[in-house]
């Protein structure tokens, strides 16, 4: 769904941050532990252990458009107009 007007930026922004906000406690120690048992390998493994780390917290991320899309569907009309009342988002 486009963005309609300022409330359906602003709604999508708040969903998303939440998402983002649980994900990435989550994704610290899913990133972290994994380079702290290559500690002492050469550089070019931990690299490329790092670079695949980076990799599927971008996709995590990148997937996390699909909720949010959802949520705007459930919420809000085609014109972009909350569907119970302007302020009655999650």
């Amino acid at each position: 769904m486009p963005m309609k007007n300022k409330d359906t930026w602003d709604f999508a922004h708040r969903h998303v941050g939440r998402i983002w906000h649980v994900s990435g406690l989550i994704m610290l120690p899913v990133s972290i532990i994994p380079i702290l048992f290559l500690l002492g390998n050469d550089t070019d493994t931990i690299a490329k252990a790092g670079m695949i780390i980076v990799y599927v917290l971008l996709a995590y991320l990148t997937l996390s458009v699909i909720p949010t899309e959802i949520t705007l569907r459930k919420n809000l009309t085609k014109t972009g107009i909350g569907k119970r009342n302007k302020y009655n988002f999650i």
